[in-house]
């Protein structure tokens, strides 16, 4: 028997000072702003906000923009 673990991407970044990970399935919306890409994520039933720029961002978190 095999124990399989699924690692869900996330996107690590920065807000007020804080660093913070956010799996990129809690991600809802997806925009870009000149480098940086833009995002709001489910916070525990609250809209959170983050930007990463564009170099940094994950590929799943890309691949969201204009969807």
């Amino acid at each position: 028997m095999s124990v399989v673990t699924i690692i869900m991407p996330t996107v690590k970044f920065k807000y007020k000072g804080e660093t913070k990970e956010v799996d990129i399935s809690k991600v809802k919306k997806v925009w870009k702003v000149g480098k940086m890409i833009s995002f709001t994520y489910d916070d525990n039933g609250k809209t959170g906000r983050g930007a990463v720029s564009e170099k940094d961002a994950p590929k799943e978190l890309v691949s969201k923009l204009g969807k």
